[in-house]
């Protein structure tokens, strides 16, 4: 063979190698970041999600009017919706309220009954395209609620150059999980969804956690004993080192009967208070200032709570898009939490809400942030 067929060769060889080291390093460094999930706490909103549907819009509307009309003009919406009745009813909807610049609203048709908890059923990733982190379809009689979980995919498919679906293969509602930029903050509400044949196994409690870590490129917080709901329905990690968490004691003492009457019997018996001191308590063990909010507790998984929130930072200004029950003593503890933090308070109305075990934070999924 040639002396100029040997260097082709060569060449050709070292090019080969080249590329396969390329690959290689690219892929390593992939599973190194982990689903790089978008923390809860910071950037401006560029584009969030909702769904919407037109049985639920008595319930939903006056949050998503304050809402929209609150954030940035520039924020992109998609809007999610079950049917074109559910995109009709959103559509007038939208164009009575000209503040909420429903020109920027771009409607998405799922096909099937959904539910107008949006945060639930997808986490979003940083990544461009961003990746829609699915969990396992959950176990449900309620159809809507199963339905929930064609949303990311027809996201992705209606905006294929920004989003793209991805399954976990972990059971989870979103909510069981909230990130800052170093943390993963879990329960074990999260737990019991994957355990198994494992429900009380350390050992493969601590194997899930650091699985857990791994995946996302994160501390794990992972905390015992709390209230069995999502995350952001008792706690709002503020930045890496700050949260707010729900208080109990701090409403006890406003709680009327007038406000019994209009909402529902409060429990506020120790028993109750104990779950919520040892989410504080946990926090602090890992380092985070605690900043007590009031919250007021009716029932397993629905109480008024001011930590399920939306966050963003934009232009140099930290504002949290609060949840507000038209009860003034107790809503202004929870304004004064956030701003004792430097946080500017935007109320949203979720008096309409509460009953069904979420609110404002379970409304909004953030899918682009920018700086």
């Amino acid at each position: 063979m040639s002396k100029v067929k040997w260097r082709n060769r060569a060449i050709v060889v070292l090019i080969g190698l080249a590329v396969a080291l390329a690959v290689v390093a690219h892929q390593s460094t992939r599973v190194r970041a982990g689903w790089d999930v978008l923390p809860e706490n910071q950037g401006s909103f560029k584009t969030v999600a909702l769904q919407y549907t037109k049985a639920a819009g008595p319930d939903i509307r006056p949050a998503y009017r304050a809402f929209l009309t609150a954030i940035d003009p520039s924020t992109s919406v998609i809007a999610v919706c079950g049917d074109q009745a559910d995109a009709a009813d959103l559509d007038a909807f939208l164009r009575s309220c000209p503040r909420a610049h429903p020109e920027r609203v771009h409607m998405v048709v799922v096909g099937s009954p959904i539910t107008a908890w949006c945060k639930d059923r997808f986490l979003v990733t940083g990544s461009t395209p961003a990746a829609l982190l699915t969990p396992k379809p959950p176990v449900t009689s309620l159809r809507t609620r199963g339905n929930d979980a064609l949303v990311a995919g027809a996201i992705a498919r209606a905006f294929p150059q920004k989003f793209h679906a991805v399954s976990t293969g972990m059971y989870f509602d979103s909510g069981d999980i909230v990130t800052t930029s170093t943390h993963l903050i879990v329960s074990d509400s999260l737990w019991r969804k994957n355990a198994g044949s494992h429900p009380n196994d350390a050992g493969a409690v601590r194997k899930f956690d650091r699985t857990l870590a791994a995946e996302f490129g994160r501390r794990v917080l992972h905390l015992h004993g709390v209230p069995d709901h999502h995350i952001g329905m008792f706690a709002a990690p503020l930045d890496d080192h700050t949260v707010v968490v729900g208080d109990p004691s701090m409403a006890r003492g406003l709680w009327s009967k007038a406000d019994a009457d209009a909402l529902g019997a409060a429990d506020f018996s120790p028993q109750v208070a104990r779950m919520f001191t040892r989410a504080a308590a946990q926090f602090q063990a890992a380092g985070f200032r605690v900043i007590r909010a009031p919250l007021v507790y009716f029932a397993p998984q629905e109480y008024l709570t001011y930590t399920n929130a939306v966050f963003e930072t934009r232009g140099g200004s930290r504002i949290v898009y609060m949840p507000s029950y038209d009860i003034p003593d107790i809503d202004a503890l929870g304004r004064a939490a956030y701003e004792s933090a430097g946080w500017e308070v935007r109320p949203i109305p979720v008096r309409t809400l509460y009953r069904y075990r979420g609110t404002i934070g379970c409304l909004i999924n953030v899918l682009e942030r920018g700086r």
